[in-house]
């Protein structure tokens, strides 16, 4: 099985339940469940037109699956809500605060499959989202407002998350039951406003009595990797879905049995919902950070390698939702994790160049251990993060504390570029086992050399008067610095002890002073500056994520850099101050930017989208285009600009630097 994805938090059990660990005594719960539900169903009469409400204990024996749905959801009147809690046995502890120890109850989605289930032994998933949008692969049918009859699903937007984002069970007269939020039972409600639509599982078949359902071996997890699932691959670009195998039961450990089907999610967004299950949200903002690593990690491994498959080696999927690989919960996200998600998305974690299975488990040793407690080199402590969160390590420190051989840096680009006076490209780059390469192409075609040690994230470059100035992220986040003249090359120097999350980028100012930029886990901008021995850092704020690009000319520094929401802003120091960040281009791009300023002042930024697709971005002050180059790469290494032409270096996976020249427009 692939490794030990993420135990439950241990400490959580008396005071909070974990993420999607529900309650175990099954058997006893669903012998008691019938029971009630089968005197329901005798007690209760249902009027056959649908323009009768359907109250508790007013109704005839349900005589179809219609009737049963509804029976089987009125036998739940009473119970509380319980976020994630209900499955096709009935209530279950889920993942609420106030649903711990032996407290059982229902979410809307949970309610909904459990009715169903009752009446036609059809599973659903636990989410509101697909059991409305993916309605027909469990054999739903989508039925008009003025069609609804009592036992049809009937969907509405919610609060929160993607719509539908609550459903209820139909009874007849414009009302439903649903368990609806918290501190609010299951009871009977009119529908809302924010209707969406609705879907029939039933028939007019008499109701299929619900029986254990088998969990014989019909999926296979693989026991090693290999070719991926869908034919994606890449070390450097996320990929943009992953498919999860779906279970109708977990335990109260988080393992699931009795596969559903197969779902296709966006990868954030499985992201998103796996961390608050794995991670405790008021955790410290470090320790989050680095489960966001973590769970994006060992999702992007498996679907690089796959997991395994359902009745046949077609039907193949990713990962599953339960802890055999990470605990997935839709509809599980916060804020903090969400944040902690964004702080982390441009980060990409390599081990030999690659991405690899990042295992974590609650604890190494012991529930509450200390940081870097029992490190094997495999394995993240849950715990161990929070407690090197409170002594301040970062998340990159926390990775390369517990994976052996693990450099952190961001995933769309691994150096930069430059023409020097001999005519001459340059461009450095950070090779697969994390040390410097440079290569260069003069006269004699393309050589190559490497610099240690170890560094993570892009590489910046200057280049003046016949020397080349190179600053880096080294494992620990801070920036060093080395040079090279006709004597050769310096030692690498730390010139800041301020941790970065990514690459940076640099320029230098007629007097000779380098201001290198780049930006911390929490997404604020930093400028160091400085010379040779004597070297300033301070932080500019602000929310933006990856590797900035960064231009001068004229006593004037223009950033650009990627939002929280993927979009491109600049700012501009101008007479002695900056000014605000100003979206520039709203359309998304990867976190990692490369710019330049022709000779008429006009700003070209080269950056690729979640495709890979490579965008030249042009413009100044509010007037700015965007265009698709038709060029779809891993990561840019850099660009240079000469008047009349641009010449854009990439990366492939193999680590081969290509050239690529892009004529002036205009």
């Amino acid at each position: 099985m692939p490794g030990d994805g993420g135990r439950a938090i241990r400490r959580f059990a008396a005071s909070y339940s974990p993420p999607g660990r529900f309650w175990t005594a099954r058997a006893v719960l669903a012998l008691v469940l019938s029971v009630v539900v089968m005197a329901a169903i005798s007690l209760i009469s249902l009027p056959a037109d649908r323009g009768s409400a359907a109250v508790p204990g007013a109704a005839p024996a349900a005589t179809s699956q219609s009737n049963a749905i509804v029976a089987a959801a009125q036998a739940q009147l009473g119970l509380p809500y319980c976020f994630a809690g209900g499955d096709i046995y009935g209530p279950t502890i889920g993942h609420d605060p106030a649903c711990t120890g032996t407290t059982v109850g229902f979410d809307c989605s949970g309610l909904a499959l459990y009715a169903v289930y009752q009446a036609t032994g059809i599973l659903l998933p636990h989410y509101s989202t697909t059991q409305y949008k993916n309605a027909s692969a469990y054999g739903g049918v989508p039925v008009s407002r003025a069609q609804l009859l009592p036992g049809d699903l009937v969907f509405f937007t919610g609060a929160v998350g993607p719509s539908p984002g609550h459903v209820g069970v139909y009874i007849g007269n414009g009302q439903m039951i649903d368990a609806q939020q918290d501190g609010v039972p299951v009871a009977i409600h009119p529908l809302q406003s924010d209707y969406v639509g609705a879907v029939r599982y039933w028939s007019g078949a008499a109701p299929t009595a619900p029986t254990l359902p088998s969990d014989s071996t019909v999926h296979v997890v693989k026991s090693s990797s290999g070719p991926s699932c869908t034919g994606y691959y890449s070390d450097t670009a996320p990929p943009a879905t992953i498919r999860v195998l779906l279970y109708a039961v977990h335990t109260q450990a988080g393992r699931g049995s009795i596969p559903i089907g197969i779902v296709t999610v966006p990868f954030r967004d499985y992201v998103r919902n796996v961390v608050p299950s794995e991670w405790a949200p008021w955790w410290l903002p470090a320790s989050l950070q680095a489960g966001a690593l973590a769970v994006k990690t060992r999702g992007w491994y498996w679907v690089n390698h796959f997991g395994g498959y359902l009745d046949s080696p077609d039907n193949c999927f990713d990962v599953t939702d339960d802890t055999q690989f990470q605990r997935y919960i839709p509809g599980n996200t916060t804020t903090a994790t969400d944040a902690a998600v964004n702080a982390t998305w441009p980060v990409l974690a390599l081990q030999g160049g690659a991405i690899f299975p990042a295992n974590f488990r609650a604890d190494l040793n012991a529930v509450g251990e200390g940081c870097g407690v029992a490190v094997d080199g495999t394995t993240l402590s849950q715990w161990g993060t929070e407690a090197c969160a409170t002594q301040g390590l970062s998340a990159s420190q926390m990775m390369t504390r517990y994976y052996r051989d693990v450099f952190t840096g961001t995933p769309q680009a691994s150096g930069g570029a430059v023409y020097d006076a001999q005519g001459a490209y340059h461009v450095f780059t950070r090779g697969p086992d994390g040390t410097l390469r440079h290569v260069w192409r003069g006269t004699a075609g393309w050589t190559e050399e490497k610099h240690g040690p170890v560094m993570i994230g892009v590489p910046a470059v200057s280049y003046a008067n016949g020397r080349y100035d190179v600053f880096a992220l080294g494992i620990d986040g801070t920036t060093y610095h080395r040079s090279s003249t006709t004597s050769g090359w310096s030692a690498w120097k730390q010139i800041s002890t301020v941790p970065l999350a990514g690459g940076e980028s640099v320029v230098r100012d007629p007097a000779g002073n380098f201001h290198v930029f780049g930006t911390d886990w929490l997404g604020a901008l930093w400028q160091i500056s400085g010379s040779d021995d004597h070297w300033s850092a301070q932080s500019l704020g602000g929310a933006v994520l990856g590797t900035p690009a960064v231009t001068y000319a004229n006593g004037r520094f223009d950033i650009f850099a990627v939002g929280v929401n993927q979009t491109l802003y600049q700012r501009s120091y101008v007479n002695g101050h900056w000014t605000a960040w100003t979206q520039i281009v709203n359309r998304p791009f990867r976190a990692q930017l490369n710019a330049t300023v022709d000779l008429n002042g006009k700003f070209h930024l080269f950056a690729l989208d979640a495709t890979g697709m490579l965008w030249q971005v042009s413009g100044h002050a509010r007037s700015w285009t965007a265009r698709s180059l038709q060029h779809k790469v891993p990561s840019v290494a850099g660009v240079t600009y000469r008047p009349g032409r641009y010449d854009v270096f990439t990366v492939d996976h193999a680590g081969s630097v290509a050239q690529t020249t892009y004529p002036e427009a205009g």
